[in-house]
């Protein structure tokens, strides 16, 4: 099993399909599975975000898959891999989404902050660029070497 995680926004959902597709394992959305199987506790009105009962889906075991979602490293991952993204290059895309500029500062903030990353000390991380598959596949295969980065400087 291998979890895709990071900040919302950063491209996980694009790097893990490309790398089920690569080994010919399972997709699975963690959002969209969570609402399948009931798993959405609440909803976070003021950060327009669904609460899920992360305890209830550890009870599922996924085999052959890459999870997609910003909470797939607390699974159980066998590989783990917390995408990150400069957060200027974060605001971009969130803009270009539409996100309210609250959900784009507190995500940046997050991003910076180093948040997901930090819940995942055991995590390949690895910058959303135009290596990042490579590097994934390389973390797959135990080959990359373990960094971590910085962004703090953009608070």
């Amino acid at each position: 099993m291998i979890a895709v995680s990071g900040t919302p926004g950063t491209g996980k959902t694009r790097l893990a399909k490309r790398i089920a597709k690569e080994l010919g394992l399972d997709y699975v959305s963690l959002n969209d599975f969570s609402r399948e199987h009931q798993l959405v506790v609440g909803r976070d009105r003021k950060r327009k975000t669904d609460e899920v009962d992360v305890g209830r889906l550890k009870r599922f075991r996924f085999r052959n898959a890459v999870l997609d979602g910003h909470f797939s490293h607390e699974l159980g991952a066998d590989v783990k891999i917390v995408l990150r993204l400069q957060p200027h290059k974060l605001k971009k895309r969130l803009e270009r989404k539409g996100w309210s500029g609250r959900k784009v500062r507190e995500n940046c903030e997050a991003e910076a902050m180093g948040i997901i990353a930090g819940e995942a000390p055991d995590a390949y991380q690895i910058v959303s660029d135009g290596k990042a598959f490579g590097k994934a596949m390389k973390a797959v295969r135990g080959k990359l070497k373990r960094t971590s980065y910085d962004f703090s400087g953009w608070l």
